[in-house]
């Protein structure tokens, strides 16, 4: 039988040590925002749900510590903003070609190739309850593959702004790379984010435009340093291709604003 004097110490060493390794989470995670990649993760088994379908957003938003969501956003022939990440619809779902060239009727006949046979959604189907007063980022697609064109920026840019316009309340974010489609967002006072993969690219950016808000980047292409350096030109830094645990805790000591992460409830679990 254990004496009380050894109880005592054995309950005192373990308070400490669980003292300790809570004081391993830095504390300055919690400012750094978590966003669900795609709704609730991409190519995830964990995900559950199809990315960027109805589901899974809603799971996403519906998860305490959510700080909001990314998506992707293609134009569709009748000048819609659809919710797709691939560049051709057979690699997803049971349709072929690409969004810019089917029309609206087309694709509401859409469904994924997943388990749960998830539809191909509008950007106006997001729930506009379970956005408000949270992040949006919209990972705008600006190039048809299927005819090697780009679709019509300005239809694209009038929808963004109508959507905007509507749902005030929402914390909305554009993310791309191509300068034309920048210099239209920003000319609407749209916030914009720049997709780049390394610190050159985002100095070469710099120096093209006028001002940069944000970039957004995979979480192995900068280091410590480099967000920081960033940082330092008032401009956001936000990582994203982060699944495992290790991932994500790499990416978090790298300290950004925020992560877009394909393991949310993980994500949220170390910043807490």
């Amino acid at each position: 039988m254990v004496s009380m004097g050894k109880l005592d110490l054995f309950i005192a060493g373990s308070f400490l040590m669980m003292s300790l390794l809570a004081c391993q989470k830095d504390s300055s995670f919690q400012n750094i925002s978590i966003i669900g990649h795609a709704g609730n993760g991409l190519d995830n088994f964990a995900t559950f749900y199809q990315d960027n379908s109805l589901e899974s957003i809603e799971m996403a938003l519906k998860t305490t510590g959510c700080d909001g969501i990314e998506v992707d956003v293609q134009i569709s022939n009748d000048g819609t903003l659809w919710l797709y990440h691939d560049e051709k619809l057979n690699s997803e779902t049971n349709g072929e070609s690409c969004i810019p060239l089917k029309s609206d009727k087309q694709l509401a006949g859409l469904n994924y190739s997943s388990v749960h046979k998830e539809k191909v959604i509008q950007l106006t189907e997001i729930p506009i309850d379970l956005l408000s007063g949270r992040r949006l980022y919209l990972d705008l697609r600006h190039f048809n593959v299927c005819n090697n064109t780009i679709v019509d920026l300005d239809k694209m840019v009038e929808e963004l702004v109508e959507y905007k316009n509507q749902n005030s309340s929402i914390d909305l974010i554009t993310v791309t790379s191509y300068i034309p489609l920048i210099e239209k967002l920003e000319n609407e006072s749209f916030e914009v984010f720049i997709g780049v993969n390394s610190i050159e690219k985002y100095q070469s950016m710099k120096s093209k435009l006028t001002q940069m808000s944000g970039v957004v980047a995979r979480y192995k292409d900068f280091s410590k340093d480099d967000v920081s350096l960033i940082q330092s030109d008032n401009c956001k830094v936000v990582l994203f291709d982060m699944r495992s645990v290790s991932g994500i805790r790499k990416a978090l000591k790298k300290l950004p604003d925020a992560i877009i992460t394909d393991n949310l409830k993980s994500a949220i679990i170390e910043v807490e």
